[in-house]
């Protein structure tokens, strides 16, 4: 496997489909390339509480992924899922403005698995840190129900019906493919 300098894979999707799994394999087979992830982000803001600084947050993802384009690096990204063109556009504006080949994947889960890997991640957290500030199941619901925005080129895996060995080599066919 190899990424390319000047190419950048956009791993998105809701919590819980195994974005950073994906992405911790990949890392794994290629020294060199850049993660912009939003997790990592948003974690080094003391008290983080998304529904007060996931704007400010993004915009550091977004700035960071545009410090990283200049370097012309290979970059993987896990940032936040969009909702409209505007959203996407937010991230990827300077992004396209340059020769970087961009290749979105968006990974998938049946609803039903999506909420009980949820409510697992929800009790985790609560055992590791009791006060840490995430969202409650009601508000990841009201996230599912919200639009996704997928670029017309945008890839798909169902990680729900492949191990993760299994959604890296579908990552392997795509990036092949290009």
């Amino acid at each position: 496997m190899h990424i390319d300098d000047g190419m950048l894979v956009n791993v998105f999707g809701h919590p819980c489909v195994g974005k950073s799994t994906l992405v911790d394999r990949i890392i794994q087979h290629q020294d060199g390339i850049y993660t912009v992830d939003f997790d990592v982000i948003k974690r080094q803001m003391s008290g983080y509480y998304w529904k007060r600084d996931r704007e400010f947050a993004a915009e550091l993802a977004r700035d960071t992924l545009n410090l990283v384009v200049k370097s012309g690096r290979p970059t993987v990204c896990l940032l936040p899922i969009t909702h409209n063109k505007e959203e996407y556009d937010f991230y990827f504006d300077f992004v396209n403005r340059t020769e970087y080949k961009v290749i979105d994947i968006m990974l998938t889960v049946e609803r039903n698995v999506l909420i009980e890997r949820y409510k697992k991640r929800l009790e985790n957290i609560r055992q590791q840190n009791p006060t840490f500030k995430v969202k409650t199941l009601d508000e990841f619901l009201d996230v599912l129900d919200q639009p996704t925005y997928m670029p017309d080129s945008t890839h798909v895996i169902d990680s729900g019906t492949l191990d993760e060995g299994e959604v890296y080599q579908e990552f392997l066919k795509i990036l092949n493919e290009k």
